[in-house]
């Protein structure tokens, strides 16, 4: 792939994450920027070799390259959006390969808050079979050795919550992998306390003039559906009914139509609601991420007194 990168149009700029940390309402207010061109989906996951291809075209070289086709000698900056690379462990290696000069952003968030959001959102998402997050985190032993893997899940990372919210563990492993003038790190409660201050940050990182959104407001904030099994019934359809969906999923997508089926369910979903965890397991979550925040605070060389509280 590597002499074909130079004449066919790929991203020059990975939000790798951390899902569920403000990357959508990043992205959404890049896409705003004359010099920038989003992929649409923001998150092909193309890389991400963990996560199965159930024939989606975005996940064939043709059909990734074809997301930046429509890019002109304007859009400075082409961004993939797929929060899968700060867990997957065979993306960064394989981009870093084939597209060494890549830059990268990370947006990092407490682990604690950050757990119960990423279950709410594979429920959302018809991944998750187990609709109460304190249910959820008991499993989570069994889960990463393989076992109680919802048959809906498209692979164990994703419903692997303490794994993906470990990002002291994620960003040791990638700062190992990127070279630091290409990787740019956001802190989620920065981002939420002054957005503007952190997308103006962020243009300078990528060289672009500062052109502003209209305006800061959040997207993708965390929900949960009003029906989990209706949602993944219409998300997740049983096995006998995939190739038609599948089939019914690439017409439209050729039709210029995507994302009806998730958006729909969104539509359904009650914003900010999300299946909050007791008091025990937060005080679980704190001791069992506690490692995290301290690798964190070693590895930013900053305080984050008030993830502990």
């Amino acid at each position: 792939m590597a002499g074909g990168c130079q004449m066919m149009k790929f991203p020059n700029l990975f939000v790798i994450g951390a899902p569920k940390a403000g990357t959508t309402s990043l992205v959404t207010y890049l896409s705003t920027h004359p010099n920038v061109l989003i992929s649409s989906p923001k998150e092909p996951n193309y890389w991400t070799k963990e996560l199965p291809n159930e024939g989606e075209e975005e996940r064939t070289l043709s059909g990734y390259t074809r997301l930046y086709a429509h890019a002109t000698a304007r859009h400075s900056v082409c961004i993939d959006g797929s929060t899968s690379y700060c867990w997957s462990r065979t993306a960064l290696p394989e981009i870093i390969r084939e597209l060494p000069a890549s830059r990268f952003v990370f947006m990092i968030r407490n682990p604690v808050s950050l757990a119960p959001s990423l279950h709410s959102e594979e429920v959302l998402d018809g991944n998750e079979d187990v609709y109460e997050f304190n249910d959820a985190w008991k499993l989570q032993g069994e889960r990463e050795k393989g076992r109680r893997i919802p048959r809906t899940s498209p692979c164990r990372q994703k419903v692997c919550y303490r794994i993906i919210a470990s990002l002291g563990t994620h960003l040791k492993w990638i700062r190992g992998i990127i070279p630091a003038d290409q990787l740019h790190i956001i802190l989620f409660d920065d981002f939420i306390r002054d957005p503007r201050s952190e997308y103006l940050r962020l243009l300078r990182f990528l060289g672009l003039v500062e052109v502003e959104p209209t305006s800061y407001a959040v997207h993708n904030s965390s929900r949960h559906p009003v029906a989990p099994g209706f949602t993944r019934a219409i998300l997740r359809p049983p096995a006998v009914l995939r190739p038609a969906a599948l089939a019914a999923r690439t017409i439209l997508h050729r039709l210029g139509v995507k994302g009806l089926r998730s958006r729909s369910i969104r539509r359904l979903a009650l914003q900010g609601r999300i299946s909050a965890p007791s008091e025990q397991t937060r005080s679980e979550m704190r001791e069992y991420f506690e490692p995290e925040i301290k690798l964190l605070e070693n590895l930013l060389s900053t305080e984050l007194k008030e993830w502990r509280s």
